[in-house]
């Protein structure tokens, strides 16, 4: 099976590519993020995803490493396997949404994957199928109300996500993006997609899981089914990484 990490478990660090071989980066990666960890590099599982060679206008190569201690990882783990089944894969959030994102039929422009979570969230900032930013969010569906005044949480929505806009096109010297997708869409959250579209002039719009194929042909009642939405994550971990250009593709 497949596992989707919580954000809370890890950290998501943004890293210059170690100039080294191919074969060796996984381990000078683990050494370019020690002094960026809050705990000791030898207690860590770290895995890496390179960021296309035009981000940041190409002045140098990045790439993003995900650390969390191993121990945690275990107790993740072993629970799922006492189960009775076997973790073949373990995916960041960030990623198992974007093997969805990929997946949708490209238009042209940039793409915006916003992802809320009760506490915090993400944005994950794509084109041509790269993610070419991720943020984490401070702000989460915990501040959202579906029938009280949320005007302090759209206000500090607007703001996270303007804020990631502004640092796509001024620091990485990419250009407007033109969609943004935000899940969980739910009946009671159509709300953040009309403040968003409104007030950031985007084609604004839920996940729709709908039109993939491995949920098309699952036979999965996808009609106003919550549990679907709730679950974009998980299916997106069992897609796997969508077949990107050999240079901008996940390294693990």
């Amino acid at each position: 099976c497949s596992m989707v990490l919580h954000p809370v478990y890890y950290q998501l660090l943004l890293a210059e590519r170690p100039s080294v071989e191919e074969a060796e980066l996984s381990s000078a990666v683990r050494w370019k993020v020690k002094e960026l960890l809050d705990f000791p590099v030898e207690e860590a599982a770290v895995e890496h995803f390179l960021l296309p060679e035009d981000a940041y206008r190409g002045r140098q190569k990045m790439l993003y490493a995900a650390a969390l201690r191993k121990t945690t990882l275990k107790s993740l783990v072993e629970p799922v396997e006492a189960s009775g089944l076997s973790v073949d894969c373990i995916e960041i959030a960030e990623l198992a949404l974007h093997n969805i994102v990929s997946r949708l039929p490209q238009e042209g422009g940039g793409i915006a994957m916003v992802q809320l979570h009760e506490g915090e969230g993400f944005i994950n900032l794509v084109e041509d199928g790269a993610i070419y930013l991720t943020r984490r969010l401070d702000i989460g569906l915990d501040k959202f109300s579906s029938t009280g005044n949320n005007t302090a949480f759209f206000d500090s929505l607007f703001l996270e996500i303007q804020r990631s806009l502004d640092y796509y096109e001024s620091q990485l010297g990419k250009g407007i993006i033109t969609r943004l997708f935000y899940s969980p869409g739910l009946p009671d959250t159509n709300s953040i997609g009309e403040f968003l579209s409104a007030q950031l002039g985007l084609n604004v719009s839920t996940l729709d899981l709908t039109v993939l194929d491995a949920v098309e042909g699952s036979g999965i009642n996808t009609d106003g089914n919550e549990q679907l939405v709730r679950s974009a994550s998980a299916i997106g971990a069992a897609l796997g990484a969508y077949r990107l250009p050999e240079d901008v593709r996940a390294a693990s």
